[in-house]
């Protein structure tokens, strides 16, 4: 995780994104510090990244990169905005002890890769996202191929990393918006689990629903560590 102190909205990249609708930071402080704990409380191992000033994305810590057992495959960030956060992250995995993959890359480089947000793994499958932040190329590696690879083609802007719209429950159930994917990645990936559709609804009401999606993946995550714990 990584401390809020120096969040906000400075530029847009995504169709969330308006510099003109600040970010209210007392409430960011506060909602981050309640997570953080609630998670102490549940006896998670809880690592933290030293925030940059400058670099307010960096709150997104699951774009960092993408981890499979002791190694990592540090992000190629899209956006020139958010490419100096691949270094301080590749510092902080070295630090960690994990081995970093895609040392000798050029992370400001080609071919883009925005780590958790676009790789999640799912019965015994990697759900690869690409389309927006990450090139489908960049799962050529290898690295990537040590799981059953399931390649997701994000369509829809409002939905640019894979994380926004697919959710795994547990191992063999999902959340997800199917209208957020290409019909042909839609057919490959009702194939690999249970996934529940959530509402359909007109572009406009995007934001109701992702606002509603957000707290319904809040409740179900908090029971699902409740059960676990």
């Amino acid at each position: 995780m990584c401390n809020p102190q120096h969040y906000g909205i400075f530029y847009e990249i995504n169709p969330w994104m308006h510099v003109d609708i600040p970010v209210v930071q007392t409430r960011a402080k506060t909602q981050w510090q309640a997570l953080y704990e609630t998670l102490l409380k549940l006896n998670v191992n809880v690592k933290l990244i030293e925030p940059i000033n400058g670099l307010p994305d960096m709150v997104f810590t699951a774009n960092a990169g993408f981890i499979y057992r002791n190694q990592v495959w540090v992000s190629a960030f899209k956006s020139h905005e958010r490419q100096p956060e691949s270094e301080h992250f590749k510092d902080w995995f070295s630090q960690e002890g994990f081995e970093i993959v895609n040392i000798e890359y050029d992370l400001s480089q080609p071919p883009a890769f925005e780590g958790a947000g676009d790789t999640l793994v799912f019965n015994n499958c990697l759900a690869a996202g690409y389309g927006f932040r990450s090139d489908i190329s960049v799962y050529e590696h290898p690295f990537f191929k040590q799981l059953n690879l399931v390649f997701c083609e994000l369509i829809n802007p409002y939905f640019y990393h894979l994380d926004t719209c697919f959710c795994p429950l547990n191992s063999s159930l999902a959340l997800w918006y199917p209208d957020a994917f290409s019909q042909q990645s839609q057919r490959a990936m009702r194939k690999i689990g249970q996934l529940i559709d959530v509402l359909k609804m007109k572009l406009g009401d995007l934001l109701v629903m992702r606002s509603s999606l957000a707290s319904t993946l809040s409740y179900l995550l908090t029971a699902q560590l409740l059960i676990a714990y």
